[in-house]
């Protein structure tokens, strides 16, 4: 099963959309965007596994923004599936009636499929900044509030969790073999044979309880959609080759 990295990285290159839906209302593509993007928000990089335990589908949490407003600026883009993008929450209400074009620096909204956000901003820590003197970032960053504090405390909340896990796994390595030694050595005293099974016992524990709940950090949630416009027999079910070079491979 493959698990999202501590950090997932700004893609080098725009994000492809691999989805052609066929012509519907917007809310109908979410399942090829969810794919597309890979459960990831496309302009924050925040996964659906960082937003919810169990699945987003149906939250609110996620959800489709039109790059060019579908009242102010193209209504013809209303139901395109070219101009929708994969956001979470927190970006998609952050931005509200703010055109693509600032008035009045002439800064560009950045689109993730037209551009690869690495070449725009960078992480500081577990914040996300705009590349110094980018006017079309700093935009951006503006517009979708890109360096909430609530977004990198996620970010943060992910790491600190798999890398607890991580130090579970390698107590789990390096000890409970020589405290399962010990705790069979008659040569010792029974309290320090007890003592060392009972600590081989709560290391093993602490493995199992933090394993299980690594689970919500796999890269496809378990509400992955099967069906969309695209193929309703089916769907396109793969994630994009930017995230899949960044997946950990984990036995659950």
């Amino acid at each position: 099963m493959n698990r999202l990295p501590k950090l997932t990285q700004l893609p080098e290159e725009p994000v492809v959309r691999r989805h052609d839906p066929a012509d519907g209302e917007s809310g109908t593509y979410r399942p090829c965007a969810r794919w597309d993007f890979g459960f990831t928000c496309a302009l924050c990089l925040l996964h659906e596994a960082d937003l919810v335990d169990f699945g987003a589908e149906g939250t609110g949490l996620i959800s489709l923004e039109h790059h060019k407003l579908k009242k102010a600026e193209r209504t013809d883009l209303k139901d395109n599936y070219t101009n929708l993008i994969l956001g979470c929450r927190y970006c998609n209400g952050r931005r509200g009636q703010l055109r693509s074009t600032d008035p009045d620096s002439g800064a560009q909204l950045l689109d993730p499929t037209s551009v690869g956000w690495a070449k725009h901003f960078e992480f500081k820590g577990f914040e996300l900044k705009p590349l110094a003197d980018d006017l079309d970032a700093g935009y951006t960053w503006k517009a979708y509030d890109l360096g909430a504090k609530r977004k990198a405390a996620h970010r943060e909340a992910r790491h600190d969790f798999i890398s607890e896990w991580e130090e579970d796994k390698r107590l789990l390595r390096d000890r409970v073999p020589k405290l399962l030694e010990l705790s069979h050595d008659t040569t010792v005293a029974e309290g320090e044979r007890r003592l060392a099974a009972e600590l081989a016992e709560t290391y093993v524990k602490n493995y199992e309880n933090t394993k299980k709940k690594l689970q919500r950090y796999v890269a496809v949630p378990f509400d992955a959609p099967t069906k969309c416009r695209c193929d309703k027999d089916s769907g396109a079910s793969a994630l994009p080759e930017w995230l899949v070079q960044q997946l950990v491979v984990e036995v659950f």
